[in-house]
């Protein structure tokens, strides 16, 4: 399933240049149309039609994968109405297509599986799927960091947003069109979460809601595999537990990799153990003393900074392992805590207050307090603190302004589209930002060697547990309850009963001792410091004065990561 592509939109010596450098490099030419050239991998998953073509692969809402691109599809990509298309189709995919008045037009799918990036050129548009296959090409020779995307990236944590690392480069987010007009390109909403997630739409009947979550992940999961053989990241948790009975219940070929940590909160193998058993598969497992010691690590020229350097010896390890076992595809169970509503906030509460059924505000309160080891008390309190925040409509994205001077602070985050429109309930909201949220981690790779699929970030389980209230995906005081009950019998019932959470914090502290001193010197020494951002007292200070919790550590190792990726793209 390679999806490193490259396509021109226009004519001229920019088309003329990505044909050349397709030939000398031995590039598949995907699709030579009158409206756009494009260029991939081989290998790569192409369907071209008449006027459009996709990279990825595509289904519709029957699970029914097309061939060519048909009549009904280009017309529906054509169409005036952007969201026709979401509503008939579904995968994980970048589309390239024109209007009726033939502007280009360029949608990307919610899963965020297949990267796409915008970058204008002299007379053209270059649209890409990663920084080190454009650069290779020869298009973004000499591009600069964006210092304004750097500030944003640190001062709000984990907020994806249209602004890309480069300059003038920019994103198509999951779920939107990037359309031409004759004033410019503007984005629109292609698929709307907010369609899924509003009081109208709220799934009411719980045994429906887990009836179809199973049957829809069952179907939806092993989909998106093809044929060869997949390795799949299993932590003996639950997300990755249900991919696995997913594939397994398909009939599908994998193999399954852990990695345990040397402490006790990072050592997961038993449950990682019961569920590969579970599926009838080979279990690698990685152990931390096995892992060569790094922090300075190679970092790919991507468009967006890589993996967290403390935890790419991690990333590492299980990529050779699987590309020494000749696997096509790493799998993992990427955003199932965001997918399905893991909160640790009093938000369900309210849902069921305003618009649950009787009893249900009660018996949130009752679950919110066993999820968060909290009173009653506490609970209630939380929820009129949130009540009272929603009134004011002061809610916004997380901010984070540690070891930032405060000379480059920006005054408001960007906006990331999912979240523009009318109110939603509480639980929801928050729901919704998690999904968001996770989307920031998805592009973070320190190498293209191999393809990564996070399955349960279809739009059909996208869509349906955005439907399914809060206040049920906690019933009984279980975070994630409505899945745990969806597999209660294709899951181990040592996983589904787990209620503690496995912690790469142990791994985290010992690795970041190790690196500090190159740490110190990486950012005291680095383009956040020359370029103004870094407040370089603040940063020496908590070197010499140390740290009671982990929240530096977390806080600099990801500075590190921005760090590492502006020196990557320096001259």
């Amino acid at each position: 399933m390679r999806t490193r592509y490259a396509l021109i939109f226009g004519r001229g010596a920019c088309r003329h240049e990505l044909r050349r450098k397709a030939a000398e490099r031995g590039l598949a030419i995907a699709a030579d149309l009158a409206e756009f050239l494009l260029v991939t991998e081989p290998g790569a998953s192409v369907l071209a039609g008449d006027r459009t073509a996709i990279v990825g692969r595509l289904w519709t809402s029957d699970l029914r994968q097309l061939g060519l691109p048909d009549q009904e599809l280009e017309r529906a990509a054509a169409a005036d109405d952007l969201g026709l298309l979401s509503a008939r189709y579904w995968g994980n995919l970048v589309l390239f297509t024109t209007d009726s008045e033939g502007r280009p037009r360029v949608y990307r799918d919610p899963s965020n599986s297949v990267g796409a990036f915008h970058c204008p050129l002299d007379g053209a548009d270059l649209f890409f799927s990663d920084g080190e296959f454009a650069r290779d090409l020869g298009f973004l020779a000499g591009t600069q960091a964006d210092l304004r995307f750097a500030v944003h990236w640190l001062q709000f944590p984990f907020l994806k947003t249209e602004r890309a690392g480069l300059e003038r480069t920019s994103e198509v987010l999951a779920g939107t069109w990037r359309c031409s007009t004759p004033g410019g390109w503007v984005t629109k909403l292609g698929w709307n979460p907010q369609d899924h997630c509003s009081a109208d739409t709220t799934i009411t009947d719980r045994a429906f809601a887990v009836r179809r979550l199973r049957e829809t992940a069952l179907r939806t999961v092993p989909q998106q595999l093809r044929p060869e053989r997949a390795h799949l990241q299993l932590s003996g948790g639950l997300d990755s537990s249900i991919i696995g009975a997913c594939l397994h219940a398909a009939g599908k070929r994998f193999a399954a990799v852990h990695f345990a940590t040397s402490s006790p909160d990072g050592d997961e193998r038993r449950f990682a153990s019961d569920a590969a058993g579970s599926c009838g598969v080979e279990l690698a497992t990685i152990l931390e003393d096995e892992l060569e010691p790094a922090f300075d690590v190679a970092v790919a020229r991507s468009v967006l900074p890589g993996a967290n350097p403390v935890l790419a010896p991690i990333e590492r390890a299980i990529l050779d392992k699987a590309l020494a076992d000749d696997a096509a595809l790493l799998v993992d169970g990427g955003g199932g805590d965001n997918l399905f509503c893991y909160l640790a906030t009093a938000a369900p509460v309210l849902d069921a207050l305003w618009y649950g059924p009787r009893g249900a505000a009660r018996s949130a309160v009752a679950a919110v307090a066993d999820v968060t080891h909290s009173t009653w008390w506490e609970v209630a309190k939380a929820a009129a603190r949130l009540q009272l925040r929603a009134l004011a409509r002061s809610r916004r994205w997380r901010e984070d302004r540690s070891y930032i001077r405060g000379e480059v602070l920006l005054d408001q985050p960007d906006s990331h589209p999912w979240l523009r429109a009318g109110p939603l309930p509480q639980g929801k909201r928050e729901h919704l930002e998690t999904i968001v949220q996770i989307q920031h981690f998805f592009d973070r790779r320190i190498d293209w060697a191999l393809p990564v699929l996070h399955p349960l970030m279809a739009q059909p389980l996208l869509e349906l547990c955005l439907a399914i209230p809060s206040w049920m995906w906690i019933e009984g005081g279980r975070d994630r309850a409505v899945a745990r009950d969806a597999f209660r019998d294709l899951v181990p019932k040592s996983v589904l009963s787990r209620r503690m959470k496995g912690s790469l914090q142990g791994f985290i502290r010992r690795s970041f001792e190790r690196a500090r001193p190159a740490l110190r010197e990486l950012l005291l020494e680095g383009e956040l410091q020359r370029s103004g951002i870094l407040d370089r007292k603040a940063v020496e200070a908590v070197f010499a004065d140390g740290w009671d919790s982990d929240a530096p550590q977390l806080r600099l190792s990801e500075m590190a990561s921005m760090e590492l990726w502006m020196r990557s793209w320096r001259g």
